[in-house]
């Protein structure tokens, strides 16, 4: 999905322009999917963070994808290893829900990056 870059210097207004994680583009919706890696304690004030920060997608929109709807859906995995997918992100994507193997990974993979991190402070 191009949200474009304006202004003179290309990096610093890209750098803030909003650009979604995931973008599942049909003829007539645009499914986004904003990933998150959260403490557990912080998972619900992430999941309204990127909420709230992605309120206004559909005025960024460039004119290839003004008649579509867009529909911002979060996946929040947390330092332990839960992941919480909304599943309408799923449904209105029309795409398979997680399968236990890729959450297990998710999951695994959140655990060794804590660890690293913090062995490393």
């Amino acid at each position: 999905m191009t949200l474009g870059c304006q202004g003179l210097d290309r990096y610093a207004t890209c750098s803030l322009a909003l650009r979604p994680d995931l973008a599942i583009v049909s003829s007539n919706k645009i499914v986004i999917g904003e990933l998150t890696v959260c403490h557990e304690t912080n998972m619900l004030n992430s999941r309204e963070y990127k909420l709230k920060k992605y309120s206004n997608l559909e005025s960024a929109k460039s004119s290839e994808f003004r008649d579509r709807k867009v529909l911002v859906h979060t996946i929040e995995v947390s330092t332990l290893g839960f992941v919480v997918a909304e599943p309408n992100f799923f449904k209105f994507g029309e795409i398979p829900v997680f399968d236990p193997p890729l959450i297990k990974e998710l999951g695994k993979a959140a655990v060794l990056a804590s660890r690293v991190i913090y062995l490393n402070r």
